[in-house]
């Protein structure tokens, strides 16, 4: 693959998630990335939004070799990895943050509203345990001062809403342009 321009590389990487069961829920790893970049285009985001919401589980997908799993259910710090590993690429940080900070919204709402915890599914429950668990209350003061921090939440909404069997969604080649004009 490193012969491979960069948008088609990480098409690739997702085209290759086709048969990759997406840890608990009855979707695969693509057709998770589609959807929620299908409802990022519906809301009618910025293009570093949507790509953002196509590629922030990419760490699962392309992580170190040495990178930790997290009992079956994905890799440990895939957020950073994923960011990461967008970076190395070109991607812009206005699209690697919001990659690398999916995980953190997640620990944030727990933390904020009790509600949210208890409409995470089983796998989300778990492994929110594994990435640190809610955050403090100061790191929730922090977090909101981030100049992203609506963006942020946006990508998280798109990620939870992500899981729906059989949803009809552009397919992958549809956000090629959008990727290299990122890039």
């Amino acid at each position: 693959m490193l012969d491979q321009d960069p948008t088609t590389q990480l098409i690739n990487i997702l085209e290759q998630s086709r048969s990759h069961d997406y840890i608990g829920e009855n979707v695969s790893q693509l057709e998770h990335a589609l959807q929620a970049a299908h409802f990022a285009s519906k809301s009618g985001a910025p293009d570093h939004e949507i790509i953002a919401a196509l590629f922030h589980d990419i760490g699962h997908l392309h992580a170190p070799s040495d990178a930790r799993n997290m009992d079956g259910f994905g890799i440990e710090r895939h957020e950073h990895h994923g960011a990461d590993f967008l970076a190395s690429l070109g991607m812009p940080s206005s699209v690697t943050e919001l990659v690398r900070s999916h995980v953190d919204v997640k620990r944030y709402l727990v933390a904020r509203n009790p509600d949210y915890a208890r409409k995470l599914s089983s796998a989300s429950t778990e492994t929110l345990r594994m990435q640190g668990g809610p955050m403090t209350p100061e790191e929730c003061v922090a977090f909101e001062q981030d100049p992203q921090f609506k963006a942020k939440l946006r990508i998280r909404q798109w990620d939870e809403m992500a899981k729906v069997e059989n949803l009809d969604c552009a397919p992958l080649e549809h956000y090629a342009p959008m990727i290299a004009k990122l890039l």
